[in-house]
């Protein structure tokens, strides 16, 4: 196979690595794995964003040295293996850079995988409020105690997951980049942006408020001026 077949197969296979985090960790790690085998296949040097490389290494080298010193490495260990995460920046970094086509699909990947997780964190919701009111619990009660979760295993990560890819996507549609379908992101926008709410993740609700103000400042400054009748 060409070496530029096989990058076309990277360039999937990364857009892949970035938008399964959604859904899976593990089905990451796979996509990861082949995705890194077919940048190798074709001669393509990877690398790492322009400054980003020295903190990289530095944060995980301080976690490394932490858990040393923790004295439960055994119990800690497991969590250093999700360090590995962070070695789909540099593939995904030389993959789409300078390529405005590939990060529009990317976002767009992120608002499908991120609108399907909100929608079925809405039936979760109805779900265990039914629960509730046929056992007359207090719903509220019961709900913070095992809330929506999405297509992932707790709330916690459904909401900052959920954070980010609204932000991104409120970004992308304020500052013009897309052209094409944006009535259909918008939809995008507030299925997620309700699936945050529902989440009652009072942290991520607090970071999606701040990060909002930022980008309607950097967006329309005079609408700032609107706040304190919302």
């Amino acid at each position: 196979m060409e070496s530029r077949n096989v990058f076309q197969v990277t360039y999937w296979l990364a857009l892949a690595v970035a938008i399964a985090p959604l859904v899976s960790i593990p089905a990451t790690n796979i996509l990861f794995v082949a995705a890194l085998i077919a940048m190798l296949a074709a001669h393509r040097r990877i690398e790492m964003p322009p400054r980003l490389g020295l903190p990289l290494l530095f944060f995980v080298g301080l976690t490394v040295v932490a858990v040393a010193v923790a004295g439960e490495w055994r119990v800690s260990f497991g969590k250093v293996k999700q360090l590995i995460v962070f070695a789909t920046l540099p593939l995904v970094f030389t993959v789409f850079r300078r390529d405005p086509l590939a990060m529009r699909r990317l976002i767009a990947g992120w608002a499908v995988v991120a609108t399907a997780s909100g929608l079925w964190s809405f039936i979760q919701f109805l779900n265990k409020r039914q629960f509730a009111i046929e056992h007359r619990i207090d719903f509220y009660e019961f709900y913070v105690g095992q809330r929506a979760t999405g297509f992932m295993s707790h709330w916690m990560t459904f909401g900052a997951e959920q954070m980010i890819v609204v932000l991104v996507l409120a970004a992308a549609l304020l500052f013009g980049v897309f052209q094409r379908r944006r009535p259909l992101l918008w939809v995008c926008l507030a299925v997620i942006t309700a699936s945050i709410m529902l989440s009652f993740v009072r942290s991520v609700w607090i970071g999606t408020a701040i990060a909002a103000v930022y980008l309607i400042a950097m967006w329309r400054a005079r609408l700032l001026l609107l706040l304190p009748v919302v």
